[in-house]
């Protein structure tokens, strides 16, 4: 960051302090943590309000621009902006999840849970619309194009046949940064992969071979393996660092495409600093951001921390108590509680902001001069749900939010539940992914030995029999079929259901067990692997990325194996 940017930062905390919505409360004589925006409530409170009493959900990737500071609000479906006067704004997005809107004013565009801004050289941004699988441009103008990708692998044939690129696949992309010739490179977590695209739009893999795994280190970054990368960031040098969050490390890859570990031993957890970066352990690196100072700062997301590597590879803990939470404001940064920080931005001089996820707020780390902040609104609490216990075949399992926002309906309840942390919930439950990933572990036994696997995008019903080698099912909810258009076969007079534009529901699963997807016309059985399975009108649609399932087709009555790269569909039958 410049020194004419730092002192606009300086100049927009000094706005709050004189709107009266940061007031200079700490004493201490080191640097302090406070609230710039956010009020704690994953919600939408509207815009042009001081930015903290700005409501985001969810905020994950921010970037610096000429008007201010750009922010992906990642489940209100918006990328906002911190004005320099100290306002929130949306710039894009209408906060109705969607793809619609190319070629006209972006806030008036759909979004899919944005997860990354990015500022353009010339003006305007690009945006990594994640849940879309597309990169989109928005222009000086304010218009807004997709630049980048297919759309994500649950899309219709109708869909992909109008696809904008028919390059290599972008599936949900995690965050973008621009290039120095013009073009940008993508995080792919479901590819596996780092792409470029070059300034005529042409894509290609430069880092990781599609496989999800650990190799490659000192090698070629083309022939490496990357395991769920989410977050990256451009080094002077032409190289780049990577978050490689599957893999519990930092990747660099240098101007030859060489690639080596930089952070991280591999081993998830918490331990190493004051020692070697790379023989330090991480917890689901997420974030990225050069300091320009040297070094670089790392979003620690499931050690509920921020860490610092200095220039000679020495780690940090700089922020965060590695307890999840919150407890206030301008408190030292080592003692701020911090929940799931997915994203953070180096300001100079010290200081950076945090993305402070799962407390819905943008935190400032900086000299109390800068100012720190009065506590402004606590996050709202919501009902509890019982402990994590032992998971028992037929009775109960145990369920932890991944990411995002998990909902949470018990058996005979009213209503739902967020799913603030690791619960034990009775077979019976409705769990809602929808922005969200969760963690299940089951029973995979009569013995106590625990099966686990990772769903998202989607809702369902969670159930398992009591039987020796139990299968847990998913069964997906929602959606409302009832439309679902019909026309007459070509063989006969027999009305056939068709898909487009019809309704959909659908659920990704990734993980190692034995679970069972369910839809309304074939079910999915798997035992580790990756894949996802969608209800439409014409059937339901079993896609695989990774491994083997073994989907039952209802109507035809039998079992099909699908490997890796392929789909199958089984059709719903002919109405009568």
């Amino acid at each position: 960051m410049s020194a004419q940017a730092h002192n606009r930062f300086r100049a927009l905390a000094a706005t709050l302090l004189g709107a009266g919505v940061i007031a200079a409360t700490a004493t201490a004589s080191g640097p302090v943590t406070y609230t710039l925006a956010g009020n704690g409530a994953p919600e939408f409170t509207g815009d042009n309000l001081p930015a903290p009493g700005s409501a985001v959900n969810g905020p994950r990737r921010m970037a610096l621009a000429s008007t201010g500071i750009l922010v992906a609000d990642t489940l209100n479906h918006r990328v906002r902006e911190i004005r320099w006067d100290g306002s929130m704004v949306t710039v894009a997005g209408t906060g109705a999840p969607g793809r619609l809107g190319d070629g006209g004013p972006a806030v008036a565009a759909q979004l899919n849970e944005p997860a990354a801004v990015t500022p353009l050289a010339g003006g305007g941004f690009l945006i990594a619309d994640r849940a879309n699988g597309l990169i989109r441009r928005v222009g000086p103008d304010g218009l807004i194009t997709t630049v980048a990708g297919n759309g994500p692998d649950g899309d219709d044939e109708e869909d992909r046949e109008t696809a904008h690129d028919s390059g290599p696949k972008i599936t949900y992309p995690q965050d973008v940064v621009t290039t120095p010739d013009g073009g940008f490179l993508v995080a792919d977590s479901h590819e596996d992969r780092i792409l470029a695209v070059d300034p005529v739009g042409r894509l290609r893999t430069v880092v990781g071979t599609g496989a999800s795994g650990f190799r490659g280190d000192g090698g070629a970054a083309l022939q490496a393996r990357l395991n769920d990368p989410r977050g990256m960031v451009s080094t002077p040098d032409g190289g780049m660092l990577i978050a490689d969050s599957g893999n519990n490390r930092v990747r660099a890859v240098d101007p030859a495409g060489r690639i080596t570990t930089v952070a991280g031993s591999g081993d998830g957890g918490f331990s190493g600093d004051g020692g070697r970066a790379d023989a330090a352990q991480l917890r689901t690196p997420v974030g990225l951001t050069l300091v320009p100072e040297g070094g670089y700062l790392i979003a620690d997301r499931d050690n509920n921390r921020v860490r610092g590597v200095s220039p000679e590879g020495t780690i940090y803990t700089l922020a965060g108590t590695g307890e999840p939470g919150y407890n206030g404001e301008a408190l030292p940064p080592t003692e701020t509680q911090l929940n799931q920080p997915r994203g953070v931005l180096a300001i100079g001089g010290g200081g950076f902001l945090i993305a402070d996820s799962s407390n819905n707020r943008l935190r400032l780390v900086a000299q109390p001069a800068e100012p720190p902040a009065a506590p402004i609104d606590q996050v709202r609490p919501a009902s509890a749900l019982p402990p994590p216990a032992p998971p028992v075949v037929g009775k109960r399992l145990n369920v932890t939010a991944e990411s995002g926002e998990i909902l949470v309906k018990l058996p005979g309840a009213g209503g739902y539940v967020k799913l603030e942390e690791a619960a034990s919930v009775p077979f019976g439950s409705l769990i809602d992914a929808n922005n969200g990933s969760v963690r299940l572990t089951s029973a995979a036994n009569l013995k106590g030995r625990t099966q686990t696997a990772i769903f998202s995008r989607g809702a369902f019903a969670v159930r398992q029999k009591r039987q020796r080698r139990p299968v847990t099912d998913l069964i997906l909810s929602g959606g409302d079929f009832s439309s679902c258009k019909q026309r007459r076969s070509a063989r006969g007079s027999a009305a056939v259901n068709i898909a487009r534009k019809g309704p959909a529901r659908g659920l990704w699963g990734r993980g190692h067990g034995s679970f069972r997807t369910r839809g309304r016309h074939g079910a999915a059985t798997v035992r580790g692997t990756i894949w996802f399975t969608q209800d439409r009108c014409d059937g339901t649609l079993v896609r695989v990325k990774r491994g083997l399932v073994s989907v039952r087709d209802f109507t035809r009555k039998r079992r099909v194996l699908v490997p890796a790269g392929h789909k199958y569909l089984a059709r719903a039958p002919r109405a009568r």
